[in-house]
């Protein structure tokens, strides 16, 4: 640094027009002038000099062993005089580099141009015992040409770790080398004749090994020696081979460049690599619903460190073991984006953990733009999709990123949703999860559950793009109407040529406008966009259903699948029996109880009868004679009523608060929102820009944990309640267990039987602890299912972040998908379709789907689902078939033109 300083300022000087007498460039020795001249070739001449070296060792040893011609005094010269050019060099060589290279290189110009003899093996010492030398220097300029340099001709790039390897592996060489040159030119001055090579072989053995040879020490001189090699083997060598095997045996597996196949295309993985997060993002990417794509494209992961125990379990999984690569190097350096081989990728994704909060959360994000704008520098062309944690900084990344995701932000909008629209988050991870038929399939046969056909069809159904060229000139609602009618697929919303999206939009399709349709499969996409006909190929069909008079036979299911097993119903109510550990079923005016295995024998009609009378079980699985042994909670302080109490386990984040109030406040514009936080707001700055207490909100300091501070919150006479974790993971088995203890007071406290409870985790493996759940069998290919099928999601009153993580991977395939997605969680004035829940009324009480959505069509209003009530409480039907038997006790989730 001080050098480039001195240069400037010597140019500067020589250019300026004030020149004094005191210091100009022209009264700046020559000397110095050319050193700073030649310091970009400081590293060739190194280069040079070990070159030369090299050649001088080389002819030595040629000249010892075999005859020919004698040039090793002409390179002693000319490596003599080269080394003059040091002189001029910006660092300047030690004293010790100096003697060595007169004492190499002057003893055979001057012996052989001014001596009598000609030969070196003919030297008598103590001449010729100046000739090793040169093999100690060669060790001393090779150590200069492989130290790291700034500006530099020829950079010869390593790897820290392979660095040391070189040099450690380069001392020890040469001090045998050295040492061998030493013996073997005294052997030869006893005429003893030994080659060279011999020599070294027997001194590597002695000094590593200790072993014995052929070649025994005759002189004292000569043992004297081997001694002297013995000790300095003894010392030196162990400690340095100690830490070359050291060095050898930390160098990464992964450490590895990643080689393009022809024929395959890869996407880059970087950030934050959890284990949980990387397998939720493979399990979507790698999903064939997406098509031949996924089968021909590599994931590979980028990545500072090594990868944890259960990452590596993940990369040695068979279904990914030959579909992703593991690449150790630093994240932010253009080197490792080569190793990546990013310019020739498909795309960049930047995943960030799953839980940040606070100060946490601004540097989480700082370190994604950092990435991101490495990544734009090195290619600009790249697509980048990432998530972020916070939604004021998504503004960052407009030029940054293609696709940008908040997914604290998208849990915060869809746990408001969730008040409004129940089973509103179940709904739309249905549709961003892919899930094959074949899988579907498989588990369908491996359950007994009545409900789970119904809302296996549900979870089936996922969002595609398609062109709506073919229906240009026609309403959007005959469009909607037309397309469910022939191919049974949702048209709910399109994007028009400006790229603006609109939902449930009252308007003429132009012909160039692309439009999204939810459906089970990618075929059915295909032919609504080619206009083609569809074959009747859904797995699930519907028996015994008359579609003029749509009343099923009692004696058949609504419906069975392909190749599963029939669910057999008995009416007879008799030989039922009920066990302490069944989920029980209490009627409202106390009329007795009715087991789980009874209610699956009735027949469909029966069964919605039945649950008519039915009262809801808490959300928290409490045994119902645990739960009435629960001493009824009587409040001390009744300070609110009727509202929303929001118990946050962490800070409080006013934007990701905002997120939460905005969607709630089209519905529900003056209920009261109560906010019980053990810390305060984390940035009061923005909480005043906010301006939260004309948004009817207020604060209340405590912890949720507590019971006192839920009174003072008015846990009692709440009407909704929401918890959200904290974002602190010191166990991922148990970060969600003050959720858990929150909601379990919350039940015990409230008075209000009617009371709502929504919560998200981090862990979905919790969920099993939550609701109506059962044990199962737990094999690993149905594990997605049993969380899907999971009433305390199923029903929407909880979901966690780990399942949006696939939404970041689905927007790969589906460009649109996240803005779809933030206009149905924070829906717009401007035509933007609100989804709501809608009682059936009298007269479409026992007609089929298709029916009722052609009723609502009618309206203007989407019909875009069911939230059904079934054996273990509510679940959300998307799409549903057209012959589903609509109940009066069903709630119709439609989109709405306007609020």
């Amino acid at each position: 640094m001080l050098t480039g300083i001195t240069t400037t300022l010597l140019l500067r000087q020589k250019n300026s027009l004030e020149v004094t007498d005191n210091f100009t460039y022209e009264k700046t020795p020559w000397r110095l002038r050319l050193m700073f001249s030649l310091q970009n070739y400081q590293q060739l001449r190194n280069i040079v000099d070990t070159l030369l070296n090299f050649i001088f060792i080389v002819s030595y040893i040629h000249l010892l062993d075999y005859a020919g011609l004698n040039i090793d005094p002409y390179i002693a010269l000319i490596l003599l005089l080269f080394s003059g050019t040091a002189f001029f060099s910006v660092s300047k060589p030690s004293w010790t580099f100096i003697i060595l290279t007169l004492v190499s290189t002057v003893p055979p110009v001057a012996l052989y141009f001014f001596g009598q003899e000609r030969r070196p093996t003919l030297l008598t010492p103590p001449y010729s015992f100046f000739y090793p030398c040169r093999f100690w220097r060669f060790h001393l300029s090779l150590m200069k040409t492989l130290s790291p340099g700034k500006n530099t001709f020829l950079r010869i790039r390593f790897r820290q770790t392979t660095k040391k390897i070189i040099v450690i592996g380069v001392s020890i060489f040469n001090i045998l080398l050295t040492v061998t040159a030493f013996v073997h030119l005294l052997e030869r001055s006893q005429s003893i004749d030994l080659d060279f090579f011999s020599v070294f072989y027997f001194i590597t053995m002695s000094s590593t090994t200790g072993l014995s040879t052929d070649i025994v020490p005759d002189s004292i001189l000569s043992r004297v020696v081997i001694l002297l090699i013995m000790v300095i083997g003894a010392i030196f060598l162990p400690a340095n081979l100690a830490e070359l095997l050291e060095l050898a045996s930390s160098r990464s597996f992964y450490d590895r460049k990643y080689k393009m196949k022809k024929g395959q295309g890869h996407v880059v993985l970087m950030g934050d690599c959890e284990a949980i997060l990387i397998h939720d993002f493979l399990r979507e990417f790698f999903c064939l619903d997406h098509g031949a794509e996924t089968m021909t494209t590599i994931v590979v992961i980028l990545n500072s460190e090594e990868p944890s125990a259960d990452l590596v379990a993940i990369l040695n999984d068979p279904m990914y073991s030959r579909r992703v690569q593991y690449v150790k190097a630093p994240e932010i350096s253009f080197r490792s984006f080569e190793k990546a081989a990013i310019d020739k990728s498909k795309g960049c994704f930047i995943l960030s953990a799953r839980v940040s909060e606070g100060k946490a959360a601004r540097l989480k994000d700082a370190e994604i733009v950092m990435r991101a704008l490495s990544l734009r520098k090195f290619e600009p062309t790249i697509p980048i999709y990432t998530n972020i944690s916070l939604p004021q900084n998504k503004i960052h990344f407009k030029f940054l990123a293609e696709q940008v995701l908040c997914i604290d932000e998208l849990k915060m909008g869809m746990l408001a949703q969730n008040l409004i629209s129940p089973g509103f988050s179940t709904a739309l991870i249905h549709l961003t999860i892919s899930v094959t038929d074949n899988s579907l399939n498989n588990f369908l046969k491996s359950t007994t559950e009545y409900w789970h056909l119904e809302y296996a069809h549900s979870v089936s159904q996922e969002i595609y793009s398609i062109s709506l060229n073919l229906f240009a000139g026609v309403k959007f609602n005959d469009v909607v109407l037309d397309i469910y009618q022939k191919y049974q697929a949702l048209l709910f919303a399109f994007c028009k040529g400006d790229g603006e999206v609109a939902i449930n939009h009252d308007t003429v399709i132009n012909g160039d406008e692309i439009g999204f349709i939810i459906t089970r499969d990618a075929s059915i996409a295909s032919n609504i966009a080619n206009g083609n006909k569809t074959s009747d190929s859904d797995c699930y069909h519907y028996t015994g259903i008359d579609i003029e008079n749509p009343e099923p036979s009692s004696s058949k299911p609504l419906f069975v699948a392909k190749n599963v097993k029939n669910i057999h119903f008995n009416n007879d109510l008799s030989n039922s029996s009920s066990s302490t550990d069944e989920l029980v079923y209490k009627g409202k005016k106390g009329k007795g109880t009715i087991s789980e295995n009874t209610l699956l024998k009735l027949s469909p009609p029966t069964r919605r009868k039945v649950l008519e009378d039915v009262e809801e079980m808490p959300a928290i699985s409490l045994s119902q004679e645990e739960f009435e042994k629960v001493p009824e909670f009587k409040p001390t302080i009744r300070k609110f009523k009727n509202h929303i109490l929001i118990c946050n386990l962490g800070p409080i984040i006013p934007t990701l608060l905002l997120a939460f109030i905005t969607p709630l406040r089209h519905q529900m514009k003056n209920i009261l929102i109560v906010v019980l936080s053990p810390e305060e707001i984390d940035d009061k700055h923005d909480a005043n820009d906010f301006d939260f207490e004309k948004k009817n909100v207020v604060f209340v300091t405590g912890s949720a944990l507590l019971r006192k501070d839920l009174d003072r919150a008015g846990v009692a006479d709440c009407s909704f309640a929401v918890v959200t974790g904290s974002n602190k993971i010191e166990n991922l088995r148990t970060v969600d267990s003050n959720v858990l203890l929150v909601v379990l007071n919350i039940e015990a406290m409230s008075l209000n039987k009617n009371l709502r409870i929504v919560m998200d985790l981090v862990y979905t493996e919790n969920l099993k602890f939550i609701g109506q759940s059962k044990p199962r069998a737990g094999k690993q290919s149905f594990q997605l299912f049993e969380q899907l099928t999971e009433p305390s999601f199923s029903s929407g009153h909880c979901f966690t972040q780990s399942m949006l993580n696939s939404v970041l991977a689905n927007s790969f395939f589906n460009p649109y998908l996240i803005k779809l997605l933030s206009l149905l969680v924070f829906p717009r004035e401007n035509g933007t379709g609100f989804l709501r829940h809608v009682k059936v009324k009298e007269e479409l009480d026992g007609k089929i789907w298709r029916v009722v959505f052609e009723k609502y069509i009618e309206k203007g209003v989407v019909p875009f689902g069911v939230y059904r009530k079934g054996e273990k409480g509510y679940f959300v039907i998307v799409n549903p078939d057209q012959f589903l038997q609509i109940s009066k006790l069903d709630f119709i989730i439609c989109l709405t033109k306007c609020n």
